[in-house]
Order: structure tokens, then C-alpha cells, then sequence
């Protein structure tokens, strides 16, 4: 299966290619729910607005401000659409899970993390997108980012 895959923190991680609709360069976040600091708000593409969300706190990285050359994953889940900000996109990638190692087997307690693939020097997370966003919330038209 063809996986994009994207940095933040310096660490590697993939989301499938059939998930995503395209990659755009940083644009202004317009906040619009403090309690929630992993919604950074919404942002503004193209006449659309598409909720825009803080990978960095549901994966606990380092808290950084949103920089010009960091980008947007615009993706759709289950029609949804739901722009990750990321560090970097490096590259699309044919990963096969058979070689991957399943996050149970690794005794990884995290709900997020699916399995884990070695590419060349690097380690690549695979993350169980469903599970990070609440599918069964987005049907009653809210975004819920667990």
C-alpha cells in the first residue's frame, strides 16, 4: 500500500495515500476553540473551511509555533476533511504491513500507534487514523480529536 509520509519532531510517520487529497504549504489558522489545543482552529481553502489539527499535542512532541515552510496535510476521513499540520512531507512510499511490526508486539500501550516499519536508517510510525479521529463524532458533524 502507498503511504504518504511526513515528519514532525524529527520523527517519521505514514498516512495512506487514499486518505489524502493534497499538500499545501502553511496558511493563517484562525482559532476557534481554546479548550481543545489539539484543534488549532480552522483555516481557509480556497472558500472552504477545514478544521485544522495539532498533531504535535496528540502525538506529545514539543510545542512550536506554526512556521511558514511547515505544511498541511489536507485528508478526508470518511468524507471528512481535516488538515494535520506537519513539519516536513519527505516522501510517498510503498509500505508493506507484513513487514511492519504491530505496536501490541512492541508492548506499546499507545491507542494511535498501528505498527512500526524500518525504511533504510529510519523508523516510520503507522497510526491508526481512526482511532485519532473519532469517526462516530464526525457524523454528527463535530470534529473529535481524542
Amino acid at each position: 500500500m502507498h503511504y504518504l509520509t511526513f515528519t514532525i519532531d524529527n520523527q517519521y510517520h505514514a498516512l495512506p495515500l487514499t486518505n489524502i487529497e493534497r499538500v499545501i504549504w502553511a496558511l493563517a489558522v484562525t482559532p476557534v476553540n481554546e479548550s481543545n489545543d489539539k484543534l488549532l482552529g480552522v483555516i481557509n481553502l480556497h472558500n472552504e473551511v477545514i478544521p485544522a489539527v495539532n498533531l504535535r499535542k496528540i502525538f506529545h512532541y514539543n510545542d512550536k509555533e506554526l512556521e511558514i515552510n511547515d505544511q498541511f496535510i489536507i485528508t478526508s476521513f470518511e468524507n471528512y476533511k481535516v488538515a494535520l499540520w506537519v513539519d516536513h512531507v519527505t516522501e510517498i512510499m510503498n509500505i508493506s504491513l507484513d513487514k511492519s511490526t504491530l505496536a501490541k508486539d512492541l508492548c506499546f500501550v499507545n491507542n494511535y500507534v498501528s505498527s512500526i516499519f524500518k525504511s533504510n536508517e529510519r523508523v516510520i510510525i503507522l497510526n491508526d487514523w481512526e482511532k485519532i479521529f473519532n469517526l462516530e463524532n464526525l457524523h454528527n458533524s463535530k470534529v473529535a480529536i481524542n
